[in-house]
């Protein structure tokens, strides 16, 4: 049987990333980010709901989005979705959440408010980096 497993979504980010580090020394980052659907319901009334979606990313991109993004920051993420299940302590149900891996962020807007002449783009990567990261050595 066949499976595919592919994720793109453009939104801003509801809250700064967290950047934190495995004992191996691996970097992981968590973010969210929140995407917006538009559509006219039956009556032709126009509706807008938002979607939020956790994001966690590895590696050099975990680096780079902690470096470069912050909440309100617009971004386009291409991933993966996961999904982690465990026994919750207190009730022992049975819980479970997905989530987007990241393995490519394109940072997206201008420069930031305030940004002086010298200041680079909103989003803008590294110095000799492409404005778009990679996931690179994914533990699993």
């Amino acid at each position: 049987m066949a499976s595919y497993n592919r994720v793109i979504v453009v939104g801003n980010l509801t809250r700064d990333p967290e950047m934190q580090y495995t004992t191996s020394g691996q970097a992981v980052c968590k973010f969210s980010i929140a995407c917006n659907e538009r559509y006219n319901d039956k009556s032709g009334q126009k509706v807008e709901k938002v979607h939020f979606f956790d994001v966690t990313a590895w590696a050099k991109t975990a680096e780079l989005v902690t470096k470069y993004l912050a909440k309100g920051r617009s971004a386009l993420v291409e991933g993966k979705l996961a999904q982690d299940r465990w026994d919750d302590k207190d009730s022992g149900a049975k819980r479970s959440k997905v989530y987007i891996v990241a393995e490519r962020v394109q940072f997206l807007g201008g420069k930031p408010e305030g940004a002086g002449e010298g200041a680079p783009a909103e989003g803008a990567p590294a110095e000799g980096a492409d404005a778009t990261v990679g996931q690179e050595d994914i533990p699993f």
